[in-house]
């Protein structure tokens, strides 16, 4: 069986391809000539030059140009006539185009980007946001309507407010800035939005003084998307036919967080769904009505889960309940948002007895990665820490240490070994640069790191200094040299004579 390298427009993949596919694709990489014309049956001009265009949108070096051109000249030219060569050497022009325009202009463009500053300017620090939110479900419009009301305080001198705005339409004729260390009014003279950076910045006719506090009240309205992002709507099948909520919503309020709060942990859900509940009601399971049946499971296993996080951290769940949903169309996995989890329905929901023991399984790792997220991510911002194996003191016969050894180490090491890996510790400064690092070498190279660690400093060691961790640095940001000074302060109280420090050995995997 030959397994042959097809080009598609987004990389090059391992399956089945066509005979002419075949040819060209084993010839560009490096196969002898009789091997290529092996394949060569039932080619033809039309589907060679339209590979060889394919082939010419993925190139991004001159060396490949230079191995199709040679290609072309060897192999093309004794099988076809000019006419074919002339018209893939055009096609493979693209490519060349494309090479000249980011040489001259990448340099350019690129540093450009990186001098662009995504985060906002640090002398305003918000204290408390009051949202208003009405959905409007017509099918004709989609529409929503908001309000907010942020207390900021001042720390240094400045006459500008710049926030985060995307995707909706400010009224501008109702922000109202007012002072209440001093009561003042304070004017807006110009608005200005950066689409880029997604700033929407406020030039005021004076300084906000720091060491005061003000508030700022607007008025927004947006729409109800439908690419699963932002507000967005969704639908699922109900009797054979697309479900719809009723337009009439009753208003519901909010208790106010108990702590700061990182914003993109917000979620809310407007749905008919129904609730399965733990018997002391702290545990629900929001879900299609149909689907109430596959909420046991979680159920069951949530509450244990906490138990054994809240017993390796020594720190208890500080939220008055735990909510989880399944949501038909959802684009991530799940999403840790404060006391209400989301997750896509196959994460969350098992039907016993139809559903296999991998989906049980899974089910059950998600529930922990989420709710570690409660210590490791919510409460302290360090990329690095996720209590990996949970659940191997919940669901003890699943042998999730041997498991993890296959799923976590065996696959970072291959995605490690590829050219575009990434060390664990990166600056980010942008949106895409933030989404980059969602990858295997983050969630399997990092636990598998935590492991070793675990293992060098023994297990108790490492789960005492990863509670003083959290205690010094919940509900702030923290760096990875935080994580290393806490564990390493551990690792030198239980170990005096310890041959070598947390940090030294961690720099030389996480850098």
């Amino acid at each position: 069986m030959v397994c042959a390298l097809e080009v598609r427009r987004n990389g090059i993949f391992c399956g089945t391809a066509t005979l002419t596919t075949m040819s060209i694709i084993l010839g560009v990489l490096g196969c002898t000539k009789n091997e290529t014309l092996a394949h060569s049956n039932n080619n033809s001009s039309s589907s060679i030059i339209g590979i060889i265009s394919d082939i010419s949108g993925v190139i991004s070096t001159q060396e490949q140009v230079d191995r199709v051109k040679t290609f072309i000249a060897n192999e093309l030219s004794q099988e076809f006539d000019s006419n074919v060569t002339t018209s893939a050497l055009n096609s493979l022009s693209t490519a060349e185009n494309n090479l000249l325009w980011l040489n001259t202009y990448g340099s350019t463009i690129m540093t450009w980007i990186k001098q662009q500053d995504y985060r906002l300017p640090t002398g305003i620090v918000p204290d408390n946001y009051y949202v208003v939110l009405k959905p409007n479900l017509d099918v004709d419009t989609f529409q929503f309507e908001g309000r907010v009301n942020i207390l900021i305080n001042v720390t240094e001198n400045t006459d500008r407010i710049t926030l985060h705005a995307y995707d909706i339409e400010i009224d501008n004729t109702t922000i109202d800035i007012q002072s209440i260390t001093v009561s003042a009014h304070i004017v807006v003279e110009t608005i200005t939005y950066d689409s880029l950076r997604q700033f929407y910045d406020f030039k005021l006719d004076q300084e906000l003084v720091a060491g005061r506090r003000y508030r700022i009240l607007l008025f927004y309205k947006g729409y109800h998307r439908e690419d699963m992002s932002g507000f967005y709507r969704s639908y699922y099948e109900k009797d054979n036919e697309r479900s719809e909520l009723e337009p009439n919503i009753e208003w519901d309020n909010f208790q106010e967080t108990p702590m700061p709060i990182s914003t993109y942990l917000i979620a809310f859900v407007v749905s008919d769904f129904v609730n399965l509940s733990s018997s002391d009601g702290f545990y629900s399971t929001w879900q299609r009505a149909d689907a109430i049946s596959q909420a046991q499971y979680s159920i069951d296993v949530s509450p244990l889960i906490m138990k054994s996080l809240e017993n390796f951290t020594e720190l208890d769940y500080f939220l008055p309940k735990m909510d989880q949903v399944a949501v038909p169309d959802f684009s991530a996995g799940a999403m840790e948002n404060w006391g209400l989890v989301t997750y896509r329905e196959q994460y969350i929901l098992h039907e016993e007895g139809v559903s296999t023991s991998i989906s049980k399984q899974g089910v059950a790792t998600i529930i922990a990665h989420e709710f570690a997220h409660k210590w490791f991510g919510n409460s302290c911002q360090s990329y690095l820490v996720e209590v990996y194996m949970a659940q191997r003191r919940v669901e003890t016969t699943w042998r999730m240490e041997d498991q993890f050894v296959v799923r976590q180490v065996h696959t970072s090491l291959s995605s490690d070994s590829l050219e575009s890996a990434h060390a664990l510790s990166s600056d980010v400064g942008s949106p895409s640069s933030v989404s980059s690092i969602f990858s295997t070498i983050t969630y399997n190279k990092g636990a598998s790191v935590i492991r070793m660690m675990e293992h060098f400093m023994t297990h108790e060691t490492f789960r005492k200094g990863l509670s003083s961790y959290l205690s010094t640095h919940g509900n702030r940001t923290a760096e990875p040299d935080d994580l290393f000074a806490s564990l390493d302060s551990q690792y030198l109280q239980d170990f005096p004579n310890r041959p070598v420090s947390v940090k030294t050995v961690m720099d030389t995997w996480t850098l």
